[in-house]
């Protein structure tokens, strides 16, 4: 059921108006760019009557608007009309409004983002042999740790990122290879590892 009562699309077309532009980026690499610049702002995709925001806070995607003729949809309901095709027009929009906005549109299953994208992650260095979605799950002290940040790195560059959910659980689409692993923790340590992911190597166990 959508909400058509109070509408919060031309409050954000209000706010977007008055930003300045970031730049423009298809899906996969607007979450790598801001993630790598710790973004905060508005990103905006429209085509037709369709319009996808992604309230972007710190780099993180926190919260989600889709908007149509039929309606609008919040958070991880509004974050499954994503195909991954979207270019987003990213605007500098400060951390207080973002935040506001994302009270009322707060993704909580972000894996959901990585892995309905339909293009790929580009390759860093040598051709690897296949993309797929990697399955990573934390340990610590023999129990699995929601709420730890994981990105994933490829020759210094950050390709993915994520918060454990779902039992210590992150999940990211990447192109098969050699990564390192890098967890930090709810107080901030931060615990580096070697992975390897592949056809047979799709879930992993990362034990800190």
């Amino acid at each position: 059921m959508r909400w058509n009562v109070l509408k919060i699309q031309p409050q954000l077309d209000q706010i977007i108006c008055g930003s300045p532009v970031l730049g423009t980026y298809p899906l996969p690499g607007l979450l790598r760019v801001a993630g790598a610049g710790r973004v905060s702002g508005i990103a905006v995709a429209k085509d037709g009557e369709q319009a996808f925001y992604l309230a972007l806070l710190d780099g993180e995607p926190e919260g989600a608007v889709y908007a149509d003729e039929k309606g609008e949809l919040y958070g991880d309901k509004a974050v499954v009309h994503l195909t991954g095709r979207e270019q987003f027009v990213v605007n500098g929009v400060g951390s207080d409004l973002v935040t506001a906005l994302v009270m009322g549109c707060r993704i909580f299953e972000k894996s959901h983002i990585r892995v309905n994208l339909t293009e790929d992650i580009p390759e860093v260095g040598r051709k690897a042999g296949g993309v797929g979605v990697l399955t990573l799950k934390v340990m610590q002290n023999n129990e699995p740790r929601d709420g730890y940040r994981i990105s994933i790195r490829k020759e210094g560059q950050v390709v993915a990122s994520d918060v454990t959910t779902d039992g210590g659980k992150a999940r990211f689409r990447l192109v098969h290879g050699n990564y390192d692993c890098i967890v930090q923790d709810r107080q901030g340590a931060i615990f580096s590892s070697r992975i390897t992911f592949d056809a047979t190597h799709a879930i992993l166990v990362v034990t800190i």
